[in-house]
């Protein structure tokens, strides 16, 4: 007679410390490989993604200035760093959608929990803004926009948002891989934060109702907690308030998501 798993393993979720770290582990492995493959071919390899991001960075970051009327020097700035981070957050959350379908040769025949390829999808967009990360550092340092104090008060505030970015990979993942219509609202809804969050424009553009309209968009204090300390210097409270409950709550929906990922192999 055999003997039957704890209903944690027959869930398809972690059991132990050691499962998930084992997990997180083979996700990075697969992630590096992603990368390595995908600039197998190349003379400068993941230099180009921050070639092409500093080249984005000058043409665009000097037209915005302009229309905005804003100076060039606090400008770009807060436009390179809310850029990297931005595309860390959408392609993280857009590509989890897809993660389970191309894994799926991995969670059916080799037994791979289908969280990895969330996980993977994640680890690899932040390997990218890792790549990228010299262009905003250096646009920082030409323009003196930061100090050591200032990067050392963001850090919190980027382990909140990576923290949050993840959550919600995990949750669109485990809803997506059964709603297969999911994936256009939520590009939809990716679309419409990024124009409603303070990233092709600065916050003090904004007046009257347009203050409201930032002061309730929950991307705007998830950018706040890292970047008002970063290039400003201070604690944004209520941001921090409010991106603790933002991160329970995708730490709930995580949770409740996780019985889709579970039964993903039914799915795919």
């Amino acid at each position: 007679m055999t003997e039957q798993g704890s209903p944690g393993e027959a869930a398809g979720t972690p059991s132990s410390f050691a499962a998930a770290a084992g997990n997180v582990k083979l996700a990075w492995f697969l992630a590096v490989n992603d990368l390595r493959f995908r600039y197998s071919r190349s003379f400068i390899g993941p230099l180009w993604i921050a070639l092409q991001m500093a080249v984005f960075v000058a043409m665009l970051g000097v037209v915005l200035a302009e229309v905005h009327g804003a100076p060039i020097g606090t400008f770009m700035p807060f436009f390179a760093v809310s850029l990297m981070f931005w595309t860390f957050l959408n392609t993280s959350i857009n590509e989890s959608m897809e993660s389970l379908h191309g894994g799926a040769d991995l969670i059916k025949d080799r037994g791979v929990r289908p969280i990895v390829p969330v996980l993977q999808a994640v680890l690899r967009n932040l390997l990218i803004a890792l790549h990228c990360l010299p262009v905003p550092v250096a646009v920082i340092l030409v323009f003196g926009a930061s100090s050591p104090m200032g990067l050392l008060m963001a850090l919190p505030g980027i382990v909140l948002f990576i923290v949050f970015t993840a959550l919600v990979s995990i949750s669109v993942a485990g809803l997506g891989v059964r709603f297969r219509d999911l994936r256009r609202i939520v590009e939809t809804a990716m679309m419409l934060g990024f124009l409603a969050t303070p990233i092709l424009w600065q916050p003090g553009v904004l007046r009257g109702k347009g203050s409201l309209v930032l002061a309730l968009n929950p991307f705007a204090h998830l950018f706040a907690v890292w970047r008002d300390p970063l290039l400003d210097g201070h604690w944004p409270t209520a941001s921090f308030l409010v991106v603790g409950g933002m991160i329970i709550l995708a730490g709930l929906a995580a949770r409740l998501a996780a019985r889709g990922l579970a039964r993903a192999a039914f799915w795919l």
